[in-house]
C-alpha cells in the first residue's frame, strides 16, 4: 500500500485567463513525490503523438523515427512504476489518450482505474509516487521539453510555479523600468505581496521596500522610501483624498526617487466609472499591469506546493510527513477561494492535528473535504509521531 502523496482529483474547472496573446501548447507535467528534495517537471508535446513512460533514470528524451512523429519517453526513478507502465497518445481531432500496459500498480485518471481514457485539460494521473498533470490549454509561453532545476525554494510560498502562465508573470515583472508604476492584480492570498517585494528585489533600488498600511503616505515613511518602493497593499480601497496623494506622489517619483507599486483584487476601471476611483490615478497605475494567475487556474502547482511543504516540515523541523491517498485527492478538488495562502494555511492546520505522520481527510477543514468519504484505517496506518522536545 503506498502512503505517498501521488494521488489524483476529480475533474477540475479551469476558466482561462485573459491576457496577453495566446498559442495552444498541451504539455505534462511530471511532480515526483520520490526522495527528500522537490523535483518536477513539465514537457511540451507540441512536437509528438506519443509519450512512453516507464521507470528508469535516463532523461527524457525525443527519440526519432523515419518517416514518423518522434516519440518522447519519459523515465522515472521509482520503483513502483514498471519498466513499461502507460503511454499518452494523440489520436483523431488532437484529442489525446492514456492507455495502462497493464502495469503492476495501476494507472489511476483522476482517482478512478483505467486501461484507456480520453485526457481532458486538468485530470491528474497517478502512477507510483509520481503525479502526472495533462494540461491542454492555452499558453503564454512555449514549454521546453522538460524544465530542471528552478529556483524554486529561493521564492516566497505563494510564488513557486511550474505553469507557464504563471512563470510569464514572474517574468513580466523585470520588463517595467524601475521608477515606473507597477499595478498588481489578484485575487486575496494569491500573493501580489509577495510579488510586489521581488519586484522590488529585482529592480536593483538600493533604498527600502515600505509597505504602507491603509494609504496613508506620511512624511517619516516617504524618507524611509527613499531610492526604494512603496506598496499599496490595496489600491482600490483609497478613500479619494487618499488618492490624491497617491497621484501625487506617482507625479513627483522621479524627484523624490520612489517607485509605486500597487495592488488590488477589484475593477478599477468599474470603479472609476462608479466615481469612486479617480481617473487621472487610474490611468497612472494601469501603463504596467500583471495579473497573477489563480490557483484554481493551475493544477499542477497545488500538487507542486502539497510537495513542497512536505520538503520544508523535513528541512525546517526535521518532520517526515505524509499524504494519503484521500487526502491529496480532497486538496486537488478543492477550488481554493484563498489561493495559495489558504492552501499554506490548511497544510500547517493539518499537520498541526495530525497525531501521526500520516495526515488524512479527517485532519482536512470540513470545506476542503467536503464530499470525501473518511480513509480506510489500512490506508492510513503509521507509527505514532513521536513527542519532542
Amino acid at each position: 500500500m503506498l502512503r505517498s502523496p501521488t494521488t489524483t482529483s476529480a475533474q477540475l474547472a479551469l476558466p482561462r485567463t485573459q491576457s496577453g496573446p495566446r498559442s495552444a501548447t498541451p504539455h505534462l507535467v511530471s511532480v515526483s513525490f520520490t526522495g527528500t528534495t522537490p523535483r518536477a517537471e513539465r514537457y511540451c508535446l507540441e512536437s509528438t503523438d506519443t509519450v512512453r513512460i516507464g521507470r528508469g533514470r535516463s532523461p527524457a528524451q525525443l527519440r526519432k523515427q523515419p518517416g514518423r512523429t518522434p516519440v518522447l519517453e519519459v523515465w522515472l526513478a521509482d520503483r513502483s512504476v514498471s519498466s513499461s507502465h502507460l503511454t499518452l497518445c494523440r489520436g483523431r481531432g488532437r484529442r489525446w489518450f492514456v492507455i495502462d500496459h497493464k502495469s503492476k500498480n495501476g494507472t489511476r485518471v483522476n482517482g478512478a482505474p483505467v486501461r484507456r481514457r480520453r485526457l481532458i485539460d486538468g485530470d491528474f494521473i497517478e502512477l507510483g509516487h509520481h503525479l502526472l498533470v495533462f494540461r491542454e490549454h492555452e499558453t503564454q509561453r512555449p514549454c521546453e521539453l522538460a524544465d530542471r532545476g528552478r529556483a524554486w525554494l529561493t521564492h516566497p510560498f505563494e510564488l513557486r510555479t511550474i505553469n507557464p502562465d504563471a512563470e510569464a508573470t514572474l517574468a513580466r515583472i523585470d520588463t517595467a523600468a524601475s521608477l515606473q508604476p507597477l499595478l498588481i492584480r489578484g485575487e486575496v492570498g494569491s500573493g501580489t505581496g509577495a510579488l510586489a517585494k521581488l519586484a522590488h528585489t529585482r529592480s536593483a533600488r538600493p533604498g527600502a521596500f515600505v509597505p504602507i498600511v491603509y494609504g496613508v503616505l506620511s512624511a517619516p515613511l516617504l524618507r524611509a522610501a527613499q531610492q526604494g518602493t512603496v506598496f499599496i497593499e490595496d489600491v482600490g480601497a483609497l478613500d479619494l483624498s487618499r488618492q490624491a496623494e497617491l497621484t501625487q506622489l506617482i507625479r513627483s517619483a522621479h524627484a523624490r526617487d520612489i517607485r509605486v507599486i500597487a495592488a488590488t483584487s477589484r475593477d478599477l476601471k468599474r470603479a472609476c466609472r462608479g466615481g469612486n476611483f479617480r481617473d487621472d490615478l487610474y490611468n497612472a497605475l494601469r501603463r504596467h499591469v500583471v495579473e497573477v494567475p489563480l490557483l484554481r487556474t493551475r493544477p499542477e502547482d497545488v500538487a507542486l506546493l502539497i510537495r513542497h511543504f512536505i520538503y520544508e516540515a523535513l528541512e525546517a523541523r526535521d518532520l517526515s510527513l505524509y499524504f494519503c491517498r484521500c487526502a491529496i485527492r480532497a486538496l486537488l478538488d478543492y477550488s481554493w477561494p484563498g489561493n495559495a495562502h489558504q492552501l499554506r494555511h490548511v497544510l500547517d492546520g493539518a499537520s498541526a492535528v495530525a497525531t501521526t505522520d500520516v495526515i488524512s481527510v479527517d485532519h482536512l477543514p470540513p470545506l476542503v473535504r467536503q464530499s470525501h468519504q473518511r480513509c480506510p484505517a489500512a490506508t492510513c496506518a503509521s507509527r505514532k509521531r513521536p513527542q519532542r522536545d
